[in-house]
């Protein structure tokens, strides 16, 4: 972010101020300020800064924790934490907290020469653990861990976590549009359902609502699932509701009826 004098005489000076956010940098950085202004020999300023952030403790491998559910992450994670070498006193981290109640952390002495990634361990650093709960929401998400480090130039520390679970089920359409296939014929639609790569929760189960909703469901393979959605009672449909269980997850997907062909599906792989 950066201000300016907005207008200067010619032969006159003028300020420009740059305010980097240094929360999650550290040590060499570059950054890049451009002015455009209305002198016709330079129309285009470019201000080059350059920087040394140099907190008080090092975070290794990196300063943020990445986790997740799925087949490329993992629900654990750890950091190292080092105080700097050009901070002085004792690195004490305190006063651990995490911004959602799905996130549990600790905080505890490194072991000499263990490895935290890419990271070796020495005497007086600290290790940091994170690990996502069962109840951590489906899809994308993000938290926040802070501590205290009982130093002076950074005295708290706020690391980002991003999670990403990926959800047990995924299906197409995502809604279900029952329709005649045949004039007079029920009314009638198709779902398809995959299950998640790697998921060790027992066969998914379907449950229709309100009554007069049937389903039948077809194994196509592995993981994947064809159902039909046929509506037994009188007249057209009511808006319904399809629900997939897999394991403790559950998903719902919209039942709806009209006078218009079904949509086609497409099978997921």
């Amino acid at each position: 972010m950066a201000s300016f004098d907005e207008a200067i005489p010619p032969g006159g000076r003028g300020e420009v101020v740059v305010h980097v956010d240094t929360s999650q940098l550290e040590g060499a950085q570059s950054r890049w300020v451009i002015l455009e202004t209305n002198d016709p020999r330079r129309a285009m300023v470019k201000l080059q800064i350059n920087l040394e952030v140099r907190g008080s403790v090092r975070l290794l491998p990196e300063r943020a924790l990445r986790l997740g559910r799925g087949r490329r992450s993992e629900p654990e994670g750890r950091l190292l934490i080092q105080r700097d070498p050009t901070e002085e006193g004792v690195l004490r981290p305190h006063e651990l907290q995490a911004s959602e109640p799905w996130l549990h952390v600790a905080l505890r002495p490194a072991r000499e020469a263990e490895a935290v990634g890419s990271a070796v361990a020495a005497a007086g650093d600290w290790v940091l653990e994170a690990r996502i709960a069962e109840t951590a929401p489906l899809g994308a998400s993000r938290a926040t861990i802070r501590f205290r480090t009982g130093l002076q130039r950074e005295p708290e520390i706020a690391i980002p976590v991003f999670v990403y679970v990926r959800p047990p089920v995924r299906v197409s359409p995502e809604v279900v549009r029952l329709a005649p296939a045949t004039p007079g014929g029920p009314f009638e639609g198709e779902l398809l359902v995959v299950v998640a790569a790697g998921e060790e929760a027992p066969a998914p189960e379907f449950e229709a609502h309100p009554e007069g909703f049937r389903v039948e469901a077809e194994r196509t393979g592995p993981r994947h699932y064809r159902l039909r959605v046929r509506w037994a009672g009188e007249g057209a449909p009511p808006e319904g509701l399809l629900r997939i269980r897999v394991g403790g997850h559950d998903l719902e997907v919209p039942l709806r009826g009209d006078g218009a062909a079904s949509s086609d599906s497409r099978q997921e792989s």
